[in-house]
């Protein structure tokens, strides 16, 4: 995504839920087969045992079991965490036959490619990773991410020990189209358990780059809106550094080869639309900030892209909450011009059809007819965008009456 300061910010996709009791609505016999070893697990059937037995005797063909998304009955197995299961069908449908088994581990499901083993660490179950790990190909399941990967996005801090003590998995592995390792992962989902786990226990390391931006694990939390997480990662660099948290902190925004961390938790909160962000992520964006600048000593009249400072970033993002902590709180003049284009505050909110940001900081004296280095005010650039667009219809007819 970017913001029209452009800052730049790429994240890697979310990993949805593979399943839950209504998954599978297949109708086909082999759908209904997996369907009732399902609700067997997740409805709390009666005589478990023996229905399953019969189920399992009723299957010729293991392998070609599948309903119309994919799913296999060891994709069941890893969803409801049963190694039993597991065992029942490498013994009893594949007879132990090594070459089946790891074909069997390394079926995908159809639309989200993901194999048994992958379904297991995101849901954490060990005893059932252990099974899967040494049949399945890494490279099998098309997701991007690896099973450290995948383990480290869901918080499954037993899965990740297992797989860097025992399986000697490199804990620091960059996955490929990003680069983010499963600590910058960790920091992102807002796992700060994970995250200290990962750092005191696994020994990541909390400064390598991904591949993207070149943002570390402080980051990819920030950019989630993370506080715990930016908290415990902060206390264990300045540790590190035998420093303070704030001296850290402004070693860390002086450092121009990364994205501002006080600019990005301000730029996070633009709709991937363009069009609407949730109160609840504001909120969360405004938390940030003020940890940033009450507690870390943030210089929020810094400049950044275009010389757009701190103020500036949050009435382009309608963040009223933040407009007043700048300018009430702060003392920041309301009416300060970006460094190229002189951009007010209020022209940013108007331009991005910010009604209420607007209508605040008017309350707080901006000047509605300041001009642009292009001669544009408010209101002239408002009533172009309207022409065009009758979303900016009702912030037109607010300036129209100011």
């Amino acid at each position: 995504m970017q913001s029209s300061s452009g800052m730049v910010i790429t994240t890697p996709p979310s990993q949805p839920p593979f399943m839950n009791k209504t998954l599978i609505q297949d109708q086909s016999d082999q759908g209904r087969t997996i369907q009732k070893v399902l609700q067997l697990f997740v409805g709390h059937s009666g005589h478990e045992e023996s229905i399953l037995s019969s189920l399992l005797d009723s299957i010729s063909d293991v392998l070609s079991e599948r309903d119309s998304d994919g799913h296999s009955l060891l994709h069941v197995a890893a969803f409801v965490g049963s190694d039993a299961l597991v065992d029942k069908l490498f013994v009893e449908k594949l007879q132990n036959n090594p070459e089946k088994i790891r074909e069997f581990c390394n079926l995908t499901t159809i639309n989200d490619k993901k194999t048994a083993l992958t379904i297991a660490c995101e849901r954490g179950y060990l005893e059932v990773v252990k099974k899967l790990y040494d049949y399945t190909d890494k490279n099998a399941s098309e997701t991007l991410f690896s099973p450290i990967h995948v383990a480290a996005i869901n918080g499954q801090n037993k899965i990740l020990e297992y797989l860097v003590k025992e399986k000697k998995e490199n804990v620091d592995s960059q996955q490929d189209v990003y680069g983010y390792t499963p600590l910058h992962l960790a920091a992102q989902y807002g796992h700060a358990e994970t995250v200290a786990f990962l750092i005191d226990e696994l020994n990541a390391n909390k400064n390598i780059q991904c591949t993207t931006e070149r943002m570390l694990p402080i980051h990819t939390a920030i950019l989630n809106n993370n506080l715990q997480v930016l908290k415990a990662l902060v206390h264990r660099h300045s540790q590190e550094a035998n420093t303070t948290n704030a001296k850290f902190y402004e070693t860390l925004s002086n450092d121009h080869i990364h994205i501002n961390p006080l600019l990005l938790a301000i730029a996070n909160t633009h709709a991937e639309d363009d069009k609407y962000v949730s109160p609840e992520t504001l909120q969360a964006s405004a938390e940030m900030v003020k940890f940033l600048v009450n507690e870390l000593n943030a210089d929020y009249s810094l400049a950044g892209n275009n010389g757009i400072s701190a103020l500036h970033m949050a009435a382009e993002a309608g963040n009223c909450e933040l407009i007043k902590f700048f300018v009430t709180e702060k003392h920041e003049n309301v009416n300060q011009l970006t460094d190229i284009t002189k951009d007010t505050p209020l022209y940013l909110a108007a331009i991005n059809n910010h009604l209420e940001a607007t209508k605040l900081l008017l309350e707080l004296g901006a000047d509605k007819d300041i001009e642009n280095w292009r001669g544009n005010t408010p209101l002239s650039v408002v009533k172009n965008l309207a022409s065009k667009n009758d979303d900016y219809k009702p912030l037109y007819e607010f300036l129209k009456s100011q």
